[in-house]
């Protein structure tokens, strides 16, 4: 039995709710005594650092613009409409139009067929204001923690950056990326001390980036505060056991 393990068992007993996680997605802690960390148990690698922009469909709270050449009429506000939780946009004219989960080329092409019936050669363009179905989280030892909106491909190392740097006795040379497959997880870890091209994997709506503290003994303990912070739709996945 290794010291981590020796040490755990030598704890005494804390309430239930606290000691179990039914983690198919993030109760699963191992490494040595000096530096715990979450098992990868997702059984595939969805990792990449080559650009791509497909991720980037539109999905409920998008703000999109939409703009009916010589019929500002029939064309959407200034500041846009709201894709709704449906993903539909309510529009001049046509009423409500679907655009959950379609790339913005997909969107034009579709809008120039929905406004048809109604007009001659009608020239349709949309544009996004602001993706708000797509996003990251920021946890641990930075000074701006938080839910970061995608709006293009951005490295680990790059999102890292928007945490506004590291709070004192963060430990950078392991840094977790966590991207949940439903109840599983896929765990990269890279140096941010001392950057290489493990920092240039691609974050996906969804991830994850954690930067623990220095030392750390308990993975779970220390992370599962801030998971509960999150919210959905990240917690999906986690469950509170009551044994």
């Amino acid at each position: 039995m290794n010291c981590y393990r020796s040490a755990r068992a030598a704890r005494p007993h804390v309430p239930s709710a606290r000691r179990c996680l039914s983690l198919s997605l993030y109760l699963l802690i191992g490494g040595a005594c000096t530096a715990p960390a979450p098992l990868n148990n997702a059984g595939l690698s969805t990792l990449s650092s080559r650009a791509d922009s497909t991720f980037l469909s539109l999905g409920p709270n998008d703000i999109i613009r939409v703009d009916v050449l010589k019929h500002p009429e029939l064309s959407s506000a200034p500041d846009g409409v709201r894709v709704d939780a449906e993903g539909m946009i309510h529009l001049p004219l046509v009423g409500e139009v679907s655009v959950q989960g379609l790339s913005l080329g997909r969107v034009n092409t579709m809008l120039v067929d929905v406004y048809a019936p109604h007009l001659i050669h009608p020239l349709v363009n949309a544009s996004v204001l602001k993706y708000s179905s797509r996003e990251f989280h920021l946890l641990g030892n930075l000074e701006k923690p938080g839910t970061i909106t995608m709006d293009r491909p951005i490295t680990a190392l790059a999102a890292l950056a928007k945490g506004g740097g590291y709070t004192r006795g963060a430990d950078r040379e392991s840094i977790f990326l966590l991207r949940p497959h439903g109840d599983t997880l896929e765990v990269h870890s890279f140096n941010a001390a001392t950057p290489g091209p493990d920092g240039l994997v691609r974050v996906m709506p969804g991830d994850i980036i954690y930067v623990r503290q220095r030392g750390t003994q308990d993975f779970q303990e220390d992370l599962l505060p801030l998971l509960l912070g999150i919210g959905s739709p990240t917690l999906t996945a986690v469950t509170l056991a009551n044994n």
